[in-house]
């Protein structure tokens, strides 16, 4: 089913956009969320069973950005902001990528640990060990980087998803 977008739904979508650029906390939320997203898939990680569930997460994750691409491609057309699709692009293939990392790092840390533990080797699990948390700290960092390119976007595309002034004038006056 297809829902098509009227000005009013616009009104309040653009206010809610607007309102979320005018708050100075925005970077913190996106930061929490992906913050919490990564915790998540590192806590799970370290069993066999919790890597199952970061591949499902993963998957949910990337179904979840094709609804919302296919729907913007829907709503502004495939070449009329066709700068907005690639922001958007770049925006969520750079998360997916971190989350991906985080996910091949959970899962090599989890294989090694047990290939190691099986064989007693103590030193070569604490090698292991700081390696790991190295590779964490590469995670932390790049989920930074990607709230901050996502704080950055974000306002650009509700800039040119808003219609002009002219643009409204003109759809005000095709409803009366």
């Amino acid at each position: 089913m297809y829902l098509r977008q009227t000005p009013e739904i616009q009104e309040s979508l653009v206010a809610y956009v607007m309102e979320q650029g005018e708050n100075q906390s925005t970077f913190f939320q996106i930061l929490s969320g992906q913050m919490r997203y990564q915790l998540t898939i590192w806590g799970l990680g370290a069993t066999i069973l919790g890597n199952l569930v970061n591949v499902f997460l993963i998957f949910t994750r990337g179904v979840s950005a094709g609804f919302n691409l296919t729907f913007l491609i829907r709503e502004v057309g495939l070449f009329a902001h066709a700068d907005v699709i690639f922001l958007w692009l770049f925006q969520h293939l750079l998360v997916l990528l971190v989350m991906i990392l985080n996910v091949y790092f959970s899962v090599r840390f989890a294989y090694s640990m047990i290939k190691l533990g099986m064989k007693k080797n103590y030193r070569g699990m604490k090698k292991q060990a700081r390696i790991y948390i190295n590779q964490l700290i590469v995670i932390f960092v790049l989920t930074v980087l990607t709230s901050l390119v996502t704080t950055a976007i974000t306002p650009n595309m509700s800039e040119h998803l808003m219609p002009e002034d002219s643009q409204q004038e003109e759809i005000e006056e095709v409803e009366a």
